[in-house]
Formats: C-alpha cells, structure tokens, sequence
C-alpha cells in the first residue's frame, strides 16, 4: 500500500451519485406497515450500524456480527450472511446492486438475488461507504492507525492509504466531480478530504473530530462531530451552528436543504428545519449509528440492541419490541 505524506493525490476513475426517491404513496404504505410491525420482536439483537435502501420496501441494514436485516415493505427479516465480521456501513445504486463493507476489509455483495463475500483483507477496518450511479464503490476506513481510502472500479479495488488522517468515518457524494470523506486526524481534530474524483485535496477545517456528513448540494453540506458540534459548508466557508440541539452524534441523512437528521449516544435525535437545530423525542435510549429516510415521511434509525426506529413525518416510534 502507498502512504500519502500529502493531503493532494489522483484517482484514475470519476463518480456520479445516485439518489433514492420515491412516491407519497410509498411512503404512507412504508410508514403504515412499519407501524404494524411494532409488535414483532427485532429481526436480531445484534448492533445496527447503517441502513440504506433502493426504495421503500427494499431497505437494508447491517451490524455487529455480519448481520444483514431487510425491510420488504411488509416486514424486517434476516437473510443468511456469508461473514460473521462486523460490517460497518452499506450503500448501493439499485436493489440487484448493494454493497456491505466492515472489518478485516470484508466487502459483500448482493446481485439481487444473495449476498456474497467479494474480499477480505486483515487489517482493514472499513467504516464507510457509497455507491456512484456508475458501480463505483467508495469506502473510508482505518488501516494501522492512518485513514484510509478504497475504491472499487468496477474490476478491481485499489487502496490508498492517507498520512494525514487518523481515521476516516464517512462517505458522502453529490456528482461524478463531488466527492467528500469525513473522520479525523492525527491530532483528533475534524479531517476532511474532497475531491473531483480525480484529484482530492484536505479541505481547511478547524473544527472537532467528524462522524458523519450529508448535503443537499456543493454548497450545502452538514458534518457533524462525536462531541456534538455541526457544522455547516456554504460553497465558500465553514460555520459553526448554534448549539440548539445537544448530542453526540452518529450519522446524518437529510430529505431536503431545509429536513436533514442527526442521531447519536443515547438514542438523541436532531432535526434542522432549515432555520435551527433542535431536539426530537426519541423512543430509545440505545445508541443509534445511522439514519437514512426514502422520502420526509419516511426515514429510519438503527442502533444497539437491533434498534430500528421509523419516522412517519410526525413522531419516530419503535417498529420492534427491542427498542
């Protein structure tokens, strides 16, 4: 593996982004099925990490023990999965294409039809991933104590190991000339690097070590740090938002400029109506890893325990007895 000194290195491929919207009416169905499966035990009792899904009723979440859950639209099941490591993070661009990635450098894939087992490299620890509307997968992570950055081209994966930054959490792409990693550095202080998807530089940011990120636009990017600040990319700056909301954060998806989420330690979940942050009532209290939503009515949160939280566009309820 090659180690970059500097913040400054080129990949041979681009990206574009893909987007995951659906109907009302999916949403209303997916929010009235979800309420009926609260009286159903959780699918597993092992730790969520991340969801992502293709639509309303193909939705996916993985976690500690490479546990696989999926939401059909009418129910959360467990398919077999071909690892019993940590998986971290899933991503996808369409439901016969999804990608799973987490310790040891094991990397899943699921053809629409099984999930199998493409790699796996010691070492590793993957922590975040996403899928260009190409095929391209992206994936941040942790190799020895230095971030590191994979990428798989659709024929082979290359790996390119950052010096400048101690870990690297996660992954968020708008376009082909889009590209953003968040995490830390060396100093526990917030690192960011973004990119072109041919060059990608260290963006200047001076704020606390970073756990998630999502944006409406290029100039239009939230990230939010473990410690519990937020903050916010206008094209041009860095601003520290008001600290409304209290919290340790997690992850973070939004449906729109003015709705995006933040959940953290303690089951805490925030919401950002396009003027402040302010605190929603939670129904856990476990911790929560990850949010992602099909449409404003229609979001999920994951978490310990199998924790699986959905929002209906008026209050997030419990969608399992676990909770």
């Amino acid at each position: 593996m090659r180690s970059f000194t500097v913040a400054r290195f080129t990949l041979i491929s681009l990206f574009v982004t893909s987007g995951c919207g659906q109907c009302s009416k999916d949403s209303k169905d997916a929010s009235e099925l979800a309420a009926a499966q609260a009286a159903k035990p959780a699918p597993t009792a092992s730790t969520l990490m991340s969801i992502w899904g293709s639509a309303a009723n193909d939705i996916w979440a993985v976690g500690n023990g490479g546990v696989i859950v999926h939401w059909n639209g009418h129910e959360w099941s467990a398919p077999q999965s071909p690892t019993a490591k940590n998986l971290t993070a899933v991503s996808g661009r369409a439901q016969n294409d999804v990608w799973a990635v987490g310790e040891d450098g094991v990397t899943l894939h699921f053809d629409g039809q099984q999930w199998t087992q493409t790699s796996e490299t010691d070492g590793y620890s993957q922590l975040g991933a996403w899928v260009d509307g190409a095929g391209k997968v992206w994936v941040g992570g942790v190799d020895q104590a230095m971030g590191l950055m994979r990428l798989y081209t659709g024929t082979k994966w290359e790996d390119h190991a950052i010096s400048l930054a101690s870990s690297l959490w996660r992954v968020w792409g708008k376009g082909d000339k889009d590209v953003w990693l968040v995490g830390s550095d060396a100093k526990v202080k917030g690192f960011i690097v973004r990119g072109d998807g041919t060059n990608f530089d260290r963006m200047p940011f001076e704020g606390a070590s970073l756990r998630a990120i999502w944006g409406s636009a290029s100039d239009d990017v939230w990230v939010a740090a473990y410690s519990g600040e937020v903050y916010h990319w206008n094209g041009s700056a860095w601003a520290e938002a008001e600290r409304a909301a209290q919290g340790k954060w997690l992850g973070m998806w939004g449906a729109g400029a003015k709705d995006v989420w933040v959940v953290g330690l303690d089951g805490t979940i925030a919401h950002y109506d396009g003027a402040r942050w302010s605190n929603v009532t939670s129904p856990t209290k476990q911790i929560l890893w990850a949010v992602w939503g099909n449409a404003a009515n229609d979001a999920w949160a994951v978490g310990n325990s199998g924790t699986l939280i959905h929002w209906n566009g008026q209050s997030w309820t419990c969608v399992v007895k676990q909770c």
